[in-house]
């Protein structure tokens, strides 16, 4: 792959070798770096700003290390961040460990919900939701998918109607989004958001990825729903109630770019079938 001249620039504004490029695609460039004490590093470079994103930087910033990745430089269009070792949670899961990674995502959640701030920029999970309101699918969906959705944006707005304690949140925590390292698992690639703290794990129900028979296992769910809910101070219904809510939204946005992923549906009635049981 050819090295654009902005990357090249970036690289020498950071005093840093460029080493491997990871991704590229009209958003950003990502790479992974050598520092000048021979340490490695990933540097991203945003094409037109960081966005949304800026707001996840300043959430994971703030632990300074501890359950998060740590920050070297981050700038308006630049940042530079920890190379973490890996593997992923979502990797230990898949190697037949789901249950013991549940627990460890657990601990994770609950001890970043124990010590976060309220850092600058943080989008309110209202207004994540707020599109998915304002438009209708009706013509794209089967009757029976239809209905799913219909259900789910119900089930969305009650969650919304009902956040009493809002806490700021990751805001994507799940399997894939956590590397463990020689300091213990930590997070990073969050959204950086504020609301209810059931938000947080609303999307782990789904991961880790590449285990469709996990994610719909309704069994799976409750099992996993009961040690989420204990470490976020929820019941499991409600927990996943915002399962619910969130793989619908995840609907909406696959909808809005043109397909929607079958899995999604069959995701929501694992998850409806699950919070029965409670």
């Amino acid at each position: 792959m050819s090295v654009s001249a902005s990357i090249s620039r970036a690289a020498r504004s950071l005093d840093v070798t460029l080493s491997t490029c990871l991704q590229s695609n009209v958003v950003s460039d990502v790479w992974r770096v050598t520092r000048r004490d021979g340490g490695s590093a990933i540097l991203k470079l945003y094409h037109n700003g960081m966005g949304n994103e800026a707001a996840g930087f300043d959430y994971l910033d703030q632990f300074g290390g501890q359950n998060a990745v740590t920050f070297f430089d981050i700038r308006d269009e630049l940042v530079l961040m920890e190379d973490l070792p890996g593997p992923s949670l979502g990797d230990f899961a898949r190697a037949g460990h789901d249950a013991e990674a549940a627990v460890e995502l657990a601990n994770l959640a609950r001890d970043l919900q124990s010590h976060a701030k309220v850092t600058p920029d943080l989008l309110p999970i209202s207004r994540a939701f707020q599109p998915m309101f304002q438009q209708s699918f009706d013509d794209l969906l089967t009757s029976a998918q239809r209905a799913i959705y219909r259900e789910g944006v119900a089930v969305a707005q009650d969650c919304l109607g009902n956040q009493s304690c809002l806490r700021p949140l990751h805001g994507d925590l799940h399997h894939d989004n956590v590397l463990n390292t020689p300091r213990g698992y930590c997070a990073f690639d969050a959204k950086g958001m504020i609301g209810d703290p059931a938000y947080e794990l609303a999307n782990a129900f789904r991961h880790p990825r590449g285990r469709p028979e996990w994610t719909t296992d309704v069994i799976r769910a409750q099992r996993v729903a009961v040690i989420w809910a204990e470490a976020l101070h929820v019941t499991p219904s409600y927990l996943l109630s915002w399962a619910m809510a969130k793989v619908t939204l995840s609907i909406f946005w696959q909808l809005r770019r043109g397909q929607v992923s079958a899995v999604e549906f069959d995701h929501f009635e694992t998850f409806a079938k699950a919070r029965a049981f409670f």
